[in-house]
């Protein structure tokens, strides 16, 4: 073949040495990527050895502790190539959805010898990014750690668990003082941590100020320590995700903290919501603003009712002029199955979307459907004016046919004003009517169907997209079990 060369072995060496050498190597090279190297030919493996940039991203996933010394060893022999570059480590690859019988199957090396203490703080100099299991004396251990043991730590991801099956924390109060791993430090901006006990966030003493991205999704807390949160990171926090229980105000592990009444989070782009407990009765949402909000997500245990729609609507008119993307999710009863439909009130709902205008996406739970004088509105753009994407569940057949006939119309609509408008045009009609009405591009319908009426409906829609009427238009059914 023409341009094919013939070059020796040491041209090949060479040329492999300066890819993975040279300035901007790759941050992180996973495992596959070395193994796909090392097969090459046996003088590649050999500079392979000796290449730090591809022993940055080290992944250890838990085994039996069955070989550990030379389990150990192999951990020792990859993280020593590095050579002191960043390191990106790896522990807790493969976490199981649910908590094993044995706190030893979660474990590199399971359970005969302690991670922190063999793996984790011996590089602790080096670590980058850290994802990891700590279990039973591993934990007060690392909490305990002195401060500035990880110096240029940027993003952590820890799975906290002291026992399986009794997960409770046993920190006394004056141990729980104590804790110091995350004081100092300076580059630490991301946080996932998992708490599998009765720790409280607040408790970890991170850097609040300089957090960028916090996850607490798997860490049940209270509403007071939510916002005390959210007001210490009000300055660096973009991205989100909390967990909360409304169980009233006052948490009996924090009656000495000041709770702020006023917190606007004016850098927050991104929020994830998990919400428990009378939603209705929470004041978190008169005390929080989020006036840069791009993309929020609120999960309710149960199913939305009017007055929990009233509860969460000042928190998300404060987005007023930024959230494009709003996602409404019931936690479903997994046994049960039951998404419990109840048609809000025509004000119930519409005074959320008017304080709303700039929403480019909107996903409804089961439990809210949209129908009569509302889709009225949507249609001609009265409220959600610039609204391209609609995910929600129709409560019947007939509803689905008349979200459809939605849709079209406002397609109408959009291509209408994109024209000028008539001579015979009221100037009250056009003064009522938005500025510009932005046609829906994609509509996720979820419908209970028996057979005859999913044909029929199929159908229907079938034969709109080979016309013109939705030409522009995405619609996807899926069927919910009758």
């Amino acid at each position: 073949m023409p341009g094919i060369m013939n070059v020796s072995k040491e041209t090949l060496i060479r040329i492999f040495y300066h890819a993975v050498n040279d300035a901007y190597p790759p941050v992180a090279s996973p495992t596959a990527t070395r193994n796909s190297i090392g097969l090459v030919c046996k003088y590649w493996r050999g500079t392979l050895v000796y290449a730090p940039c591809l022993w940055q991203s080290i992944t250890f996933s838990p085994t039996t502790d069955q070989y550990h010394e030379s389990r150990l060893a192999i951990a020792y022999t990859w993280l020593r190539r590095g050579n002191g570059a960043p390191l990106y480590l790896d522990l807790c690859s493969g976490m199981p959805r649910h908590l094993p019988p044995r706190i030893e199957d979660l474990l590199y090396g399971g359970g005969a010898f302690s991670v922190l203490e063999k793996i984790i703080r011996p590089f602790a100099y080096w670590i980058v990014s850290l994802s990891c299991i700590l279990c039973k004396n591993d934990v007060g251990a690392f909490l305990t750690l002195p401060r500035g043991t990880f110096p240029v730590l940027e993003r952590v991801n820890i799975f906290f668990v002291n026992a399986i099956p009794d997960l409770r924390s046993p920190f006394t109060l004056e141990e729980r003082m104590t804790f110091s791993v995350f004081v100092d430090a300076p580059r630490l901006t991301s946080a996932r941590l998992h708490l599998f006990n009765d720790l409280h966030p607040l408790e970890l003493r991170l850097p609040w100020a300089q957090m960028t991205s916090l996850n607490f999704g798997s860490v049940a807390m209270s509403e007071d320590i939510c916002v005390v949160v959210l007001q210490r990171a009000a300055q660096s926090l973009v991205e989100a995700c909390f967990s909360i229980v409304f169980e009233g105000r006052g948490d009996p592990r924090f009656a000495h903290t000041l709770i702020p009444m006023g917190v606007s989070m004016h850098h927050l782009r991104r929020l994830r919501l998990i919400l428990g407990g009378e939603v209705a009765d929470a004041e978190l949402f008169h005390i929080v603003g989020i006036p840069a909000m791009k993309n929020l997500c609120i999960e309710n245990s149960g199913s939305f009712a009017g007055e929990d729609l009233a509860a969460i609507s000042p928190f998300i008119a404060s987005a007023a002029g930024s959230l494009e993307e709003l996602t409404l999710l019931d936690v479903v009863d997994m046994q049960t199955n039951i998404h419990p439909h109840r048609p809000l009130f025509y004000s119930e709902i519409t005074s959320l979307f008017r304080a709303i205008p700039q929403l480019v996406y909107l996903h409804l739970p089961r439990s809210i459907f949209l129908d009569g004088d509302l889709l009225e509105d949507i249609a001609f753009g009265c409220v959600l004016p610039n609204l391209r994407t609609l995910e929600l569940a129709a409560a019947s057949v007939e509803n689905a046919f008349r979200l459809v006939e939605m849709v079209i119309r406002r397609s109408h609509e959009a291509g209408s004003q994109a024209t000028p408008a008539s001579s015979s045009s009221s100037t009250l009609d056009i003064q009522a009517r938005p500025l510009l009405v932005m046609h829906i591009s994609y509509l996720r319908l979820e419908v209970t169907l028996v057979d005859r009426d999913r044909g029929i409906l199929v159908e229907w829609v079938e034969g709109l997209k080979s016309s013109e009427w939705l030409e522009d238009t995405i619609i996807e059914l899926f069927a919910e079990e009758s």
